[in-house]
């Protein structure tokens, strides 16, 4: 009988009870979390505690507001409840720490502080987990601005290709429709005088014919359905230069045109028949520039009307 005592004995003093009178060992002994603590309930007035749930309030808050402020009345709950419902632990519920390892009774006073304690600590467990998770957030919006910032980079270069791939392919286009109207011109040609046009024949045609065709090639080539504003563009430039001269006979900055200049790149290089036009007009490439070499001023004028006659069909 003293044997069968000492387990119940040493079960006491641990306050853990004996299961099916075996004797307690590390196997079967459990013993809470220590972080879990030990609830509030019974050390609150319950009667106090359903007043104030009966004013609306949760289990939790009114245990907690009792706890806080010694359990006396509803009123002092009350006030508690008024001056912390904002706070971001205000629902959370309040656990006495150290009981596992500790099971002697705790004064009011030192529930009151273990509450305390463990009320601070679940808070700066809290404010560590928000710092976490603001991190964490700054770090998901830099890598979502970079992948933005990628993926912008790289449907650019797709655009970028796409532009330069349909360029080339009007380029051709354009090329192709050129050289099938040369073509159809020059067999025009051929039927109206009978013989084969060579190079000879064309440099040997008057200035005047040289303009006019040019100005025909131009029309034909870049009518406005398919090239709105082209034409009209190319022969208003070349007026531009010829009045200059006409009007500013002896001012050389109007005698030489910068083949670099966009404007020049853009309405006339580009453009099939303007070079013709210039040439015909007495105009020369010399050092990077169209030139006027050989002025005469009664073709510029005439060049001036062939124009004016032009630009009003267009």
């Amino acid at each position: 009988m003293e044997q069968d005592s000492q387990p119940n004995q040493a079960a006491q003093d641990m306050e853990i009870e004996p299961e099916n009178n075996a004797t307690p060992s590390a196997e079967n002994t459990e013993e809470p979390p220590a972080e879990e603590g030990q609830s509030i309930s019974g050390m609150v007035n319950q009667s106090l505690v359903q007043t104030l749930k009966e004013m609306g309030f949760s289990t939790t808050v009114c245990e907690k507001s009792l706890f806080l402020t010694g359990n006396n009345s509803v009123e002092s709950a009350f006030e508690w409840i008024n001056e912390h419902q904002n706070d971001p632990d205000f629902e959370e519920e309040l656990r006495i720490v150290g009981q596992a390892q500790n099971k002697q009774k705790l004064s009011k006073e030192e529930a009151q502080r273990k509450a305390r304690e463990l009320q601070e600590e679940l808070k700066r467990k809290r404010i560590q987990k928000e710092k976490e998770e603001e991190l964490q957030r700054e770090k998901d919006r830099i890598r979502s601005t970079r992948e933005l910032a990628e993926a912008k980079r790289k449907f650019e270069e797709q655009e970028s290709k796409r532009a330069t791939e349909l360029y080339l392919r009007e380029k051709k286009k354009t090329e192709d429709e050129l050289k099938k109207m040369h073509e159809l011109l020059k067999k025009d040609k051929e039927a109206r005088t009978g013989k084969k046009a060579t190079e000879d024949a064309a440099s040997a045609k008057p200035p005047q014919e040289k303009m006019a065709s040019a100005i025909k090639t131009v029309k034909t080539l870049y009518p406005n359905f398919r090239n709105p504003g082209v034409a009209a563009q190319t022969l208003n430039t070349l007026k531009a230069y010829i009045t200059n001269i006409v009007s500013n006979p002896e001012e050389e900055k109007f005698q030489r045109i910068r083949i670099e200049n966009k404007a020049f790149q853009d309405r006339i290089a580009k453009v099939s028949g303007a070079i013709v036009f210039l040439k015909a007009a007495g105009f020369e490439e010399e050092n990077g520039f169209y030139v006027l070499k050989n002025r005469n001023l009664e073709l510029l004028q005439e060049g001036i009307r062939m124009l004016d006659d032009a630009i009003v069909t267009i």
